[in-house]
């Protein structure tokens, strides 16, 4: 349950919309884009009933949301790379602070 209550997951007006499990709900990003169906309950993605699989997977946005993190060691001249281009506006810094 969040602060303020079981109304602030589901939306204005019960959508329905649910938010990232641990963060705010998805209605407070989105809805300034679109606004949820108050039929649309849920959503469920079968990749096995897919008709572009598996031609598709590397540019699904679902491929991406469930392929487990893994660590990415870069070389000093990469990070060198990723702090030049982030100056440069290019891409977002690193945001990455060690522990200790």
């Amino acid at each position: 349950m969040t602060p303020r209550g079981d109304t602030a997951r589901r939306g204005p007006a019960g959508w329905g919309c649910t938010g990232a499990v641990g963060g705010d709900p998805l209605w407070t990003v989105a809805d300034a884009v679109s606004a949820c169906a108050a039929s649309v309950r849920r959503m469920l993605i079968d990749c096995e009933a897919c008709t572009v699989r598996p031609a598709a997977c590397s540019d699904c946005v679902v491929t991406f949301l469930t392929v487990p993190v893994r660590t990415v060691d870069l070389v000093e001249e990469e990070r060198t790379a990723l702090d030049v281009l982030a100056a440069s506006g290019l891409v977002p810094p690193l945001r990455l602070r060690h522990a200790g």
